[in-house]
Parts: C-alpha cells; structure tokens; sequence
C-alpha cells in the first residue's frame, strides 16, 4: 500500500468519525455544552473512549431514556451492530462490501462514543 493509498484510507475513517458525531450531536440529547463546560473540544478525542462507556460502564439511571425503551435500543443497536458485523467480517476473512467498512467502523464510534462522553459527563455532575 502506498503512502497516498494509506492517507486516503485514514481520511475516510476520520471522515465517517467525525460525521458520527456531528449526527449524535444534532440527532440525539447530547449537547455541545453541558453546564457551561464545553463538551465539543472533548467528543473528537474522547468518542473511542466514550464508546466503550456507553457499553461497559454507565447505568441504566444514567443513559438516555434510562436505559430502556425503543430510543435506547436503537442507540445500541445503530453502534454495535455495524462494528460487530465488520470485525466478525474481517477475522472470517470476507472481502465483500471493502468500501462501506471505514463508514461501518468509523460512524459508529462517533455516534455512540459522543453519547458516551455526554452521559459520563453529566452523571459526574
């Protein structure tokens, strides 16, 4: 793979992080503030983070809707499956559909890892 190939790859899951969160922030509660505190400076370093928080860490009481209900679901649903589904994709060594896999890995993350941050954020409150 040459250098120009490889940025290019890079770009493209960059892209489809940032654009991850950009749809979680105009798609869901999260906010670019939350008590005065800038929160947007933190999503594009903290979402891989905040990824595995959403999943692992934060309680029900803590989560959006309390953590039940449809909304709740498809939050996970919209972060999880797309990434499991490609990692499960790419150890079984398939090579189908190689274009959508930065968007499949990259969305993700973003979207789910900025609901993370927010949720951590303000349970700390």
């Amino acid at each position: 793979m040459s250098e120009g190939s490889a940025l290019r790859e890079i770009l493209k899951y960059l892209g489809a992080y940032f654009l991850g969160i950009i749809s979680s922030i105009a798609l869901t509660p999260a906010e670019m503030n939350l008590g005065g505190a800038p929160l947007w400076l933190l999503y594009p370093i903290l979402a891989p983070i905040g990824y595995l928080l959403f999943y692992f860490y934060l309680e029900g009481a803590y989560l959006p809707f309390g953590g039940k209900g449809l909304s709740y679901w498809l939050y996970c649903v919209v972060g999880l499956v797309p990434f499991v589904m490609e990692l499960l994709a790419y150890l079984l060594g398939s090579r189908s559909l190689p274009a959508w896999r930065p968007l499949w890995i990259g969305f993700p993350m973003g979207f789910v890892g900025t609901l993370g941050v927010y949720y951590t954020a303000a349970a700390s409150i």
